[in-house]
């Protein structure tokens, strides 16, 4: 039975977008490990638990009601970080890291970071029994390349 549906699974990820499939798994990997995080983890209690299923629709976001300016500049800014956070983040590291020192500052350290991540995302790959030899050696394969390609597409630097 097991062997039919590792069969099945590989068969529909092959049509999914592998990086949003990876950004899952990861989301995943956080959201189950939260409690081993800073301090700053705490955030995620109030995030509802995800179902285990791909594909699904974007919860409904509504701005509240306010009555003050303040407040609706608030909501707004809350919703535009909900709806277009790789956006937001894009003018974040445009306007913080203006120049190549700066931009090779940020890959240095971030770099640091993903490295020690995706170091211990191989190390559980080799502790699951479940995965055959030759599926952890591509797993790890694939994983070597994640942080090098991350950085340099959130730190290029594109003029046009």
């Amino acid at each position: 039975m097991e062997p039919d549906q590792y069969a099945k699974m590989s068969r529909d990820y092959a049509g999914f977008d592998k990086e949003k499939l990876v950004n899952y798994l990861f989301m995943r990997l956080l959201l189950s490990n939260a409690q081993y995080l800073p301090t700053y983890a705490s955030s995620f209690k109030e995030m509802p638990e995800e179902p285990l299923v791909l594909g699904r629709k974007r919860r409904n976001i509504h701005f509240s009601q306010s009555d003050t300016l303040a407040d609706t500049q608030a909501n707004c800014a809350k919703v535009a970080n909900e709806l277009m956070m790789f956006a937001n983040g894009r003018v974040f590291v445009d306007y913080v890291y203006p120049d190549e020192k700066y931009r090779d500052l940020i890959r240095s350290s971030a770099g640091g970071v993903m490295h020690n991540i995706i170091h211990a995302f191989q190390g559980m790959v080799d502790q699951l029994d479940w995965m055959s030899e030759a599926t952890k050696r591509k797993a790890i394969e694939k994983s070597m390349n994640i942080s090098k390609s991350f950085i340099q597409r959130v730190l290029q630097h594109d003029t046009s």
